[in-house]
């Protein structure tokens, strides 16, 4: 089965077909990332920041997510714009009490969502993104937050 399906190695013949169950490495290389699942870290973190919060909300269950870790945030244009914002990731995978209650004060659905914190501490509302977006997409969302913002 393994060679028909164009693997060589006799000794996993099926290696491409298994799940692999590592976390996946962050595509935020050379973005400053904090990752958060509960109300009260993301409350201070947005406190220490001197920049417009990103506040990505992900899941490890989430295929939309995935995408947008495989293809958007790997993009060069849009890697160099979060690097003037302060990028919290809030995981949400196991759907616990806390998480919950993350998910309930920013008045979220379900990942993927993004919400942008003003310096001020307030929610930039109409900047909000539910969904997966393209690199380009993304990246020209980014720039409007940051026009809007000098």
């Amino acid at each position: 089965v393994g060679a028909s399906l164009g693997n060589a190695d006799l000794t996993r013949p099926l290696e491409g077909l298994t799940i692999s169950h590592k976390a996946p490495s962050s595509t935020f290389v050379d973005t400053d990332i904090r990752t958060v699942n509960n109300l009260t870290d993301v409350q201070k973190a947005i406190k220490k920041s001197d920049k417009i919060v990103l506040l990505d909300f992900y899941a490890d269950w989430c295929v939309a997510c995935k995408l947008m870790n495989k293809h958007t945030f790997t993009d060069p244009k849009v890697k160099e714009l979060l690097d003037q914002f302060t990028v919290i990731k809030a995981n949400v995978t196991h759907n616990n009490v806390a998480e919950k209650a993350l998910l309930q004060h920013y008045n979220v659905i379900a990942p993927p969502t993004f919400v942008f914190i003003g310096k001020d501490g307030e929610e930039l509302s109409h900047h909000r993104i539910v969904g997966e977006m393209s690199a380009n997409e993304f990246a020209a969302h980014l720039e409007s937050i940051l026009d809007a913002a000098s």
